[in-house]
């Protein structure tokens, strides 16, 4: 009975070891595969991948020494090479790869491109690409030509700021097992050019205003040639005109023809001077205007006398200082020049422009032979007083 009993419980030992050991290499089968698990997800988090992965990812650009950086600073006038690299390592492969750039402030030079036998297509307009399969024991580097890309509207960063680069695809292992992973790089390309402003002063109008008054005036433009890169802040001085030995009781200020506020115009009466100040503005999205090569600055003095002079001599002075976006340093011009001035212009400038989209089949084809046009009308008033309640405008259209 003893003997029994000890069989027993020998057998009973043993299948108690069987099942402990069991339950230990399940166990240790379950955090290892859960360890599996979420390495495949976690793959691709960090930019270049930890040390133990099997699919590297990264984005990069290489100037003319041939360095690999994600801080380059570039010059936007000339197309610049941006890299992708991938490097699929030991037993996996990289299946439905895609790349996908997240608002860069470059294009893609589709018609640059080189061939690459990884790459399956490319959607510039849509800034992504799309992979072939990638087999392990394979890296791979894809040539990007861009371009700076030039808006209307931009953001105060948008010269030099983080350009993410997301990877999308599948991990696939030698038992064909595919697992989701992804993978994100950021780069910062600092977006620089050369730039040079243009000041230009002239003399737009002289004219007597009534029995009592004289109208000068004139037109100061500045010009960013190319209009390589926004202004950020112009301030403009202007030398008070003297006429016929009298100064001016009053000026009117216009800038791109919009009438300047006291809060944008000083007046300095020991110099005698006139400084302007003109601020890049942002909108409710904070962006600001790219704005135009060329602003133009007019400036209508009043004097309280009628000036008979049929010629007289005039000084033009002024001074431009212009700040850039992407420069530390503002770009200094002044103009200096004396003329004579003849009576020229009057109270009011009228510059018509036409537009429209006039086809050759449609001429050829139209048979009332008449051509539907629209006219745009700026009217430049040089003095309104306050007694001037409307202005009447007629058109003459007899032929």
């Amino acid at each position: 009975m003893e003997q029994s009993k000890s069989v027993k419980t020998t057998v009973l030992n043993k299948m108690l070891a069987i099942i402990l050991v069991f339950c230990l290499i399940t166990a240790n089968y379950a955090v290892t595969g859960a360890s599996i698990a979420e390495a495949a997800d976690e793959m691709l988090e960090s930019a270049t991948i930890t040390k133990n992965s099997n699919i590297e990812f990264d984005a990069y650009f290489r100037g003319s020494t041939n360095v690999e950086t994600k801080t380059p600073v570039l010059n936007r006038e000339e197309t610049q090479k941006l890299f992708l690299k991938l490097n699929v390592k030991d037993n996996v492969s990289l299946v439905d790869g895609k790349i996908k750039l997240e608002d860069p402030n470059f294009t893609i030079k589709k018609e640059e491109l080189k061939e690459n036998e990884f790459v399956k297509s490319i959607d510039a307009e849509n800034n992504e690409i799309e992979l072939k399969k990638i087999y392990s024991n394979t890296v791979v580097e894809i040539e990007l030509p861009v371009q700076f890309k030039t808006q209307d509207k931009i953001e105060t960063n948008y010269f030099e700021k983080d350009i993410i680069f997301n990877l999308t695809g599948k991990y696939e292992n030698n038992s064909q097992k595919q697992k989701k992973l992804k993978g994100k790089v950021t780069v910062k390309p600092q977006w620089n050019a050369d730039a040079k402003v243009n000041l230009t002063q002239s003399v737009e109008k002289f004219f007597n205003l009534g029995e009592n008054e004289t109208i000068f005036q004139e037109k100061i433009t500045t010009e960013v040639v190319n209009n390589i890169l926004p202004r950020s802040e112009e301030n403009v001085e202007v030398m008070i005109p003297t006429i016929a030995e009298q100064k001016p009781s009053q000026v009117v200020v216009l800038v791109n023809g919009e009438r300047q506020n006291n809060s944008n115009v000083s007046y300095d009466s020991e110099q005698e001077k006139i400084t302007i100040k003109k601020t890049a503005k942002q909108d409710n999205d904070k962006k600001i205007e790219w704005g135009t090569d060329k602003v133009e600055y007019i400036l209508a003095f009043k004097y309280d006398s009628k000036i008979e002079a049929k010629e007289f001599p005039v000084s033009l002075k002024s001074k431009a200082t212009t700040s850039l976006y992407t420069k530390t340093e503002t770009i200094q011009n002044e103009y200096a020049q004396d003329v004579s001035v003849t009576p020229v212009g009057n109270v009011a400038t009228v510059s018509s422009s036409l537009y429209g989209d006039i086809y050759k089949g449609y001429i050829y084809h139209n048979e009332a032979k008449a051509i539907e046009y629209k006219e745009k009308n700026d009217i430049e008033i040089s003095y309104v007083d306050d007694s001037l309640e409307k202005l009447e405008l007629q058109t003459n259209t007899s032929a």
